[in-house]
C-alpha cells in the first residue's frame, strides 16, 4: 500500500449512478484505494437521484474545488413533469399537489416553448437555493433544516443561464417516476406532460430549482424526475478522452485513470529551477525578470472559462523531470504562490 503514498494531486472522473451520494462515492473511494491519507472530496456535489459526472479530488486536490466552481458551467440532461410537484422538487419525496396542465396541439409547440423559455432565461437568472438543498444555514444543509419542517429561504443570487433547449415533450405515467402511486391512483390523476431538456448553466444553479421556475412561467407547477450532469467545462462524460472510473469498483489501478490539476484547469504555467524554485518553496514572491510563461495549453480552452483566470499559473519544478508543485498569481510583476505541493511531493 506505500507504493501509493507517493501519488500526486489528482483528479477523478466518476459517472455517478442513480441511488448514491456524492458522499458514498468518496468513500469507495477510501476504502478500495489506498491513495493517500488526505482528504478525498469531490469538486461539486450531484444529489442522490441525479446521475452524471462527479469530480472526485485527492492528495490536496480538493484545494482546486472553489476555481472549478467560479471558471466553469456545468451541462446537464433533464427531465421533468408538469402539473405535479413535491416539496424537494424531485422523486425523492411523495407528491405533494397536482394541477391540470395540458399543451396546445400544435405542429411547432416544441420550438415555439424553445423561443419562449430562452427568451425568459437565458442570461443572467436569479435563483435561491431549494429549501431542500445541500446549503447551509448556521452551518447546517437546508434539507437537514426541511426534514424537520422547517422550509427555509435564503437569499437570491445571480446565475446565468448559459443554454436551455427543450428536446421533448410527451405524456407520462406517474409510476414510472413515483413507484408509490399505483396504476390505479395515477389514472386518477390529471394528464401528466414530461418536458425532457438540456441546460447549460453557472455553477451553482439548481436545475429542480430552474425547472419549477420554467413551469412558473407556463403558469403551472413542475417537479424534475431526472437528472444527468454531463459536462463540467472542457470536460464531458461524452466524447472524453480521459478514462471514466466505475464508482461501485474502483481498486489501485484506478490511480491510472487520474487527471492532473493541469488538465482540469488549463492555465498558462511557468517553469522553475535553482532559486526561484527555492523562493517559491518557501512562499516568497518571485520577481518576474527572466521567468518565461508559457499560454499554448490555455489558449486551448480559454473559451471554456466564464470568468478571467487573472494571472493563475501552474508552477512546474524542471530540476530533475517536469514536475507540478503548486499554483502562483502573476500581479505587478511579482509571481506570489498560492498553493505549494512540493512538501507533499517529496514524502
Amino acid at each position: 500500500m506505500s507504493e501509493y503514498k507517493l501519488l500526486p494531486p489528482s483528479i477523478f472522473i466518476v459517472d455517478k449512478p442513480k441511488g448514491l451520494s456524492s458522499f458514498d462515492i468518496i468513500r469507495q473511494f477510501k476504502k478500495s484505494i489506498p491513495l493517500t491519507k488526505d482528504k478525498i472530496g469531490h469538486l461539486g456535489t450531484l444529489d442522490p437521484f441525479a446521475t452524471g459526472m462527479l469530480l472526485i479530488a485527492c492528495s490536496g486536490a480538493a484545494r482546486l474545488s472553489d476555481y472549478t466552481h467560479q471558471f466553469f458551467s456545468k451541462s446537464y440532461h433533464a427531465l421533468g413533469l408538469l402539473g405535479v410537484t413535491t416539496p424537494s422538487g424531485d422523486p425523492t419525496t411523495a407528491i405533494s399537489s397536482y394541477e391540470n396542465f395540458s399543451f396546445p396541439s400544435h405542429p411547432h409547440v416544441i420550438s415555439l416553448l424553445n423561443e419562449k423559455l430562452q427568451n425568459h432565461f437565458l442570461g443572467e437568472y436569479m435563483q435561491s437555493p431549494h429549501s431542500f438543498s445541500a446549503a447551509k444555514f448556521q452551518g447546517r444543509a437546508l434539507y437537514k433544516w426541511a426534514r424537520e419542517g422547517k422550509l427555509l429561504t435564503k437569499e437570491e443570487k445571480r446565475r446565468e443561464i448559459l443554454n436551455l433547449e427543450v428536446k421533448s415533450i410527451f405524456k407520462a405515467s406517474l409510476a414510472d417516476y413515483f413507484p408509490e402511486v399505483a396504476e390505479a391512483d395515477a389514472s386518477m390523476a390529471p394528464t401528466i406532460y414530461a418536458i425532457e431538456f438540456t441546460a447549460t448553466v453557472s455553477s451553482g444553479t439548481y436545475i429542480r430549482s430552474l425547472f419549477a421556475d420554467i413551469a412558473k412561467s407556463l403558469n403551472t407547477i413542475g417537479t424534475l424526475v431526472e437528472l444527468k450532469r454531463t459536462a463540467i467545462g472542457h470536460l464531458s462524460l461524452e466524447g472524453s478522452s480521459h478514462k471514466i472510473v466505475t464508482p461501485l469498483r474502483p481498486s489501485p489501478s484506478t490511480v491510472e485513470n487520474r487527471l492532473s490539476p493541469s488538465e482540469l484547469l488549463p492555465l498558462p504555467s511557468i517553469d522553475l529551477c535553482g532559486v526561484s524554485l527555492k523562493q517559491y518553496t518557501n512562499g516568497m514572491p518571485i520577481p518576474l525578470e527572466n521567468l518565461q510563461v508559457e499560454t499554448s495549453l490555455f489558449s486551448q480552452y480559454q473559451s471554456y472559462y466564464q470568468v478571467d483566470p487573472d494571472g493563475l499559473t501552474w508552477i512546474y519544478d524542471t530540476n530533475t523531470a517536469p514536475t507540478l508543485i503548486g499554483l502562483g498569481v502573476l500581479q505587478k510583476n511579482l509571481l506570489t504562490p498560492l498553493i505549494n505541493w512540493s512538501a507533499r511531493l517529496k514524502r
